[in-house]
């Protein structure tokens, strides 16, 4: 149980977890839908999620009502009704909002993965960006401000084949599998990558950045 083994680490005089342990961070990915594969799903899940965090607020307060409680959460438009976000943050200290991952391999066209503002030019519809993820939890969900945590990802998703019309940036183009299998660089290959013939581009609408090869005709969001 959450109690009999969080007791013992945060009371232990003894154990590798003294003067750490300060709560629990919650990564449900993801309720309802979506995931790895292999992830289980149930139509309940929306409601049983809000149910763990409610015993997992009791069972702490139970040990110590200063330990935290927060939960990392989809950003993404199409994702917000997978959440009881206003309800469950009476629950939560804070949300761990993953302002990320806004385009990727599921797209045809390339484009930012973790840009902060919705850029006009985004042929998608629902303008994904980490100011429209706050704005819709303070202005439609009613989330305090304090209890907001934006994320960003220090990593970058690739696109191949990607023509150089304005740079590859909202071109077509298919997921680039040369890498890594899971289709990503960690920011501190960049400096690699750019060497090897890539220019450096911002998008002052989006607030983000990203590099293309003409030559090789890749394109990194990141």
């Amino acid at each position: 149980s959450v109690r009999d083994w969080s007791s013992d680490v945060c009371s232990s005089d003894l154990g590798s977890a003294k003067g750490v342990f300060d709560g629990f961070d919650i990564d449900w990915e993801f309720p309802i839908s979506g995931g790895p594969e292999g992830t289980h799903y149930n139509s309940n899940d929306k409601e049983n999620m809000t149910a763990l965090f409610d015993l997992f607020r009791k069972k702490l307060n139970d040990i110590n009502p200063k330990l935290l409680l927060t939960a990392a959460v989809s950003a993404r438009s199409w994702e917000f009704g997978k959440y009881n976000f206003k309800k469950d943050q009476q629950y939560l200290d804070w949300f761990n909002v993953m302002t990320y991952d806004n385009h990727g391999i599921w797209d045809s066209l390339t484009g930012h993965h973790t840009n902060l503002l919705s850029s006009p030019d985004d042929p998608d519809w629902r303008k994904e960006s980490l100011d429209h993820t706050v704005k819709y939890l303070l202005d439609s969900c009613g989330v305090s401000s304090d209890k907001i945590i934006p994320g960003a990802a220090f990593y970058g998703k690739g696109w191949e084949n990607v023509d150089a019309i304005d740079f590859g940036l909202y071109q077509p183009g298919n997921a680039n599998k040369s890498n890594r299998d899971i289709i990503f660089e960690n920011y501190n290959d960049y400096s690699n990558i750019i060497k090897a013939g890539y220019q450096v581009f911002w998008d002052d609408l989006a607030m983000a950045g990203w590099i293309y090869n003409p030559e090789e005709k890749f394109f990194w969001t990141y």
